[in-house]
C-alpha cells in the first residue's frame, strides 16, 4: 500500500504520480481511524472538497489510480486476471437478481465522510437516475463488496473500519486466497471503546448459499459457487 504526501500531489498538474511513499505490505496490517498509527509528520490529510478538487483541475487524472481512505491518498492496488474474473462473474449474479428500486455499479466511487474508495461492486437504494450529481453515501447502500487476494490486509483492517464507521450494514471480503466470502454486518462500538466495528462475521464457503439483506421484506439469494465456477 503508498500513500501520497502533499508536496508530491501539489508539485505540477498532471503529474506523473509514481513518486510516491512505500509503507510496506499492508497483508497484516491493522489501523486505527481516524489517524494512521505510524507517527509520521510529512503526511497530510486532504478533505473530500479539496480531494474533488485535486481531480477536477487535473493533479489527479484517471490514469491516477488512487482512491481517498481516512483523508488519505492511497495508491490503489493492481488487479489480476483472478480478481477480475471474480468480481465480474458476482456482478453478474448480483444484476441478474436485483429487483426495481436497487442499484449496483462495479469499481465505482462511493462518499462517506473522511473517504471516497471505489468498492469492487456496491449495491444501493433507488436508481442511476438518483445519482447522476453524486455518488452513493452510507446512508444509501445496503452492501459494499471487496475482492481479496493481495489487498485481503487491507480490506480486512483500514477499509473494514472505514465502512464499519460509516455504517455500511453489510459489508462482504471475496477472499480468494482461501476461496470464502467473509460477511460482515451490524456495526457499532465495542464496549468501552470509540472505534466503531462489525460485530458480527460469518465465513461463508464456495459450496453455501450467500443471503443479501435488502430491507424488511426482500433479499437476494445465491450460491457462492458462481464467483469460481
Amino acid at each position: 500500500m503508498r500513500l501520497l504526501l502533499n508536496k508530491e500531489v501539489r508539485r505540477i498538474p498532471n503529474q506523473n504520480l509514481s513518486a510516491t511513499m512505500s509503507l510496506g505490505s499492508a497483508t497484516n496490517a491493522s489501523f486505527n481511524l481516524p489517524e494512521f498509527p505510524w507517527g509520521l509528520p510529512a503526511l497530510h490529510k486532504f478533505s473530500l472538497e479539496q480531494y474533488h478538487r485535486l481531480r477536477d483541475e487535473g493533479v489527479l487524472n484517471p490514469a491516477d489510480r488512487v482512491e481517498l481512505l481516512s483523508g488519505y491518498l492511497v495508491e490503489k492496488i493492481t488487479k489480476n486476471p483472478k480478481h477480475s474474473r471474480a468480481t465480474q462473474r458476482l456482478f453478474r449474479a448480483l444484476l441478474s437478481r436485483l429487483q426495481a428500486g436497487w442499484y449496483a455499479a462495479c469499481q465505482e466511487p462511493i462518499t462517506l465522510a473522511e473517504s471516497e474508495p471505489e468498492p469492487d461492486i456496491w449495491i444501493a437504494r433507488g436508481s442511476d437516475s438518483d445519482y447522476q450529481d453524486r455518488h452513493p453515501g452510507s446512508k444509501d447502500l445496503v452492501l459494499v463488496v471487496e475482492v481479496a487476494d493481495s489487498s485481503l490486509g487491507l480490506d480486512r483492517g483500514l477499509k473494514r473500519q472505514i465502512y464499519a464507521a460509516a455504517g455500511i450494514v453489510q459489508y462482504w471480503i471475496v477472499n480468494l486466497l482461501d476461496e470464502r466470502i467473509e460477511r460482515y454486518s451490524d456495526p457499532q462500538a465495542s464496549a468501552g471503546k470509540q472505534l466503531i466495528d462489525y460485530k458480527t462475521v460469518q465465513h461463508v464457503n464456495a459450496n453455501e448459499s450467500l443471503v443479501i439483506v435488502l430491507n424488511e421484506r426482500e433479499t437476494v439469494k445465491f450460491p457462492a459457487a458462481v464467483i469460481w465456477n
